[in-house]
């Protein structure tokens, strides 16, 4: 049970360094911090890569009948936009 977590949070940074960190080098040079349009794309990456993860290890029919997918989508991408606009320096 341990490993299932200790995989599944390894993919999910992977992934989500992958999807998210371009995104958010982009958005910090065109959008200025905590904008509403830049969490809309957190957003969308954040459902992007939660429906491959969801489509490899569970049912796919039942992803968007899951309340705790939409939990999960809007957490993480709240969480990843709020510390991405607090720790990262604007670019000059």
């Amino acid at each position: 049970m341990y490993y299932n977590y200790k995989y599944s949070s390894l993919f999910h940074f992977i992934s989500y360094t992958i999807f998210g960190l371009p995104i958010s080098l982009l958005l910090t040079k065109k959008l200025p911090r905590f904008s509403i349009i830049s969490l809309l794309w957190y957003l969308l990456i954040s459902s992007i890569v939660y429906y491959i993860f969801y489509n490899l290890t569970y049912n796919p029919v039942s992803f968007i009948k899951n309340y705790e997918v939409y939990i999960y989508i809007v957490s993480t991408s709240v969480v990843y936009w709020f510390w991405y606009n607090i720790l990262v320096p604007k670019p000059s």
